[in-house]
Formats: C-alpha cells, sequence, structure tokens
C-alpha cells in the first residue's frame, strides 16, 4: 500500500509492499538480552533466532523495515526478509560498516513526512509540528506513565501496542516507542501507526506558526 503522505523521495519504500518499524534488536548480546527480561535459560544464538523468526513473520519480500538503531551483529540481518533501511543508533559503527547489510543508511534524524520524523534517541523538546518515532529508551517510560495507568499489567501481548497507540491519542503525546521490547518484539506497521489517528494531535509547522502570531 503507498503511503502518500510520505515525501516522495520516501515513497518507494511502500510502492509494492508495506513500511515496518523495529528498534534496538541488539542481535548477538546476551547481556542486553538478559537486562530486557528475556529468559536466561536460552543462548544468544536462540534468542537471536527468535527475533528473526518474529521479523521474518511479519516482514515480507517485497515489504520494507525501516531499523531505528542499535542492530548489534549485522550479520544477522542476512537472514531478514525486506528492502532494509538503517538510522544508526548509539551503539552502531560508522555506517560504511553496515553498507552490505542495509539498502539505505542515515545518520541522525530523518524527516519523512510533514508531521514525521525517525530517529533513534528519542528527540528531547521535539516541535510540536512533528510526531517523534524513536527507539533507544529501553525504560519505556511513556508506556509504564501512561498505558498502565489505564490498563492492566497483565494485558494480553498482542493488545499492548494497540493500547499504546490509545494512550499516545488520548494523552496527546508526540513520541512512540519501538524498542523491540515494548512492541512485543514485533515490527509495526508505518500504515497502522498513521491509520490510528495519532497524527490529527500534531498541528502543521504552518499553523502553529499562525497560532504564534494569533
Amino acid at each position: 500500500m503507498k503511503i502518500k503522505s510520505l515525501y516522495k523521495i520516501f515513497q518507494h519504500w511502500s510502492k509494492n509492499g508495506s513500511v515496518y518499524l523495529y528498534s534496538d534488536p541488539h542481535f548477538g548480546d546476551l547481556e542486553s538480552y538478559t537486562f530486557r527480561g528475556l529468559t536466561t535459560n536460552k543462548t544468544k544464538e536462540e534468542l537471536d533466532q527468535f527475533q528473526v523468526n518474529n521479523i521474518n513473520k511479519v516482514v515480507h519480500k517485497s515489504d520494507t523495515i525501516i531499523f531505528l538503531g542499535d542492530i548489534g551483529d549485522p550479520s544477522l540481518l542476512k537472514k531478514i526478509k525486506g528492502y532494509k533501511v538503517l538510522i544508526t543508533g548509539n551503539h552502531d559503527k560508522g555506517s560504511s560498516s553496515y553498507e552490505e547489510y542495509f539498502d539505505e543508511i542515515y545518520t541522525g534524524c530523518l524527516i519523512i513526512s510533514d508531521k514525521i520524523i525517525l530517529s533513534h534517541e528519542p528527540i528531547e523538546n521535539c516541535p510540536p509540528f512533528l510526531f517523534n518515532i524513536h527507539g533507544h529508551d529501553h525504560s519505556g517510560a511513556d508506556f509504564k506513565t501512561y498505558v498502565l495507568k489505564d490498563y492492566d499489567a497483565d494485558m494480553p501481548c498482542n493488545e499492548m501496542f494497540k493500547n499504546y497507540l490509545t494512550c499516545i491519542k488520548n494523552y496527546k503525546l508526540n513520541k512512540l516507542n519501538l524498542c523491540a521490547e515494548w512492541i512485543n518484539y514485533t515490527p509495526v506497521s508505518l500504515a497502522d501507526i498513521i491509520k490510528s489517528g495519532i497524527l490529527t494531535n500534531i498541528s502543521t509547522i504552518h499553523r502553529n506558526y499562525l497560532d504564534k502570531i494569533n
């Protein structure tokens, strides 16, 4: 499904398939897996394969998957389907180290539409005319503050992200954390994020400017 709201230069991502986002896999890092609460009686190879399998259940050959940084062992990318895009994170090496694994690589933040900015780290004081989709924050601060305020902590895993989007819309937040552990280790559809209505709370830069001068 073509996402017409993306700037033209990025519309090829959705020309033949869907666009998914995923952050902070930290492939090959057993310490990271332990920190994130995955069982420690499995090897890092088994945990890596768990993530790869989860990604490939969702992402198909004609789709695009955008990783928001902190890849870990990049060799695992060879097992993952789709057109691969990387926005480098603080644990990633120089972009030249990943050229054989990714089709596109960006450093820093990336504005892909009039309301969406992608980054690895959450953007502090993100302007009100942009919605920041990011990773990096393993604490899940927004999730804990808002979702666990409105929903039972024992909510089914398949409802976690849907409830997260609902809270972002209801509380008029302008950030979305896609660290793997906060999205049930399952890539998230960019189209679903847009269709959820969370961007309706984001004013355009033109509207924001007009409100300030009126």
